[in-house]
């Protein structure tokens, strides 16, 4: 009987560590890379690009800032079932979209127009020679 009372707590202890695993990995409740911002920025961000992005309130178009730096913003826009993730730039105290795209970021616009490196996780892609480009943090330049 002792056996088998020693089986039950093993197999209760390990149940017990899967279950806390899993919650710690998988938990939203831990500050992620993609949401370095305070709420209030970003809604600050996006009441000021909803009227140039929306301006007739149609319900069907949806608006979430992802990161801002700078003068910079990442942003997805959705419209019926579809969409894509625009970098926005504020320039003179207006809104102004400078990338959109639904693959990879267009290299030439990320450096000519200097994003934030971060806004675009460090990677893009260079489309007139087919080459991926990455931002290398030590050097502070952008290679293929």
């Amino acid at each position: 009987m002792k056996k088998k009372n020693n089986k039950l707590i093993t197999v209760f202890i390990i149940f017990l560590l899967i279950i806390f695993f899993f919650f710690y990995f998988n938990t939203d409740l831990r500050q992620s890379d993609d949401n370095q911002n305070t709420p209030d920025l970003t809604d600050s961000i996006k009441q000021e690009l909803l009227s140039t992005i929306n301006p007739d309130n149609d319900p069907a178009i949806t608006v979430e800032v992802k990161k801002a730096e700078g003068d910079f913003a990442l942003i997805t826009i959705g419209e019926n079932q579809g969409g894509h993730v625009s970098i926005w730039k504020k320039e003179n105290d207006l809104w102004q979209q400078i990338l959109s795209t639904q693959d990879q970021w267009e290299c030439e616009v990320v450096i000519q127009e200097n994003i934030p490196p971060s806004l675009v996780d460090n990677s893009c892609f260079y489309y007139a020679t087919q080459q991926a480009g990455s931002y290398n943090q030590e050097t502070g330049e952008w290679e293929k």
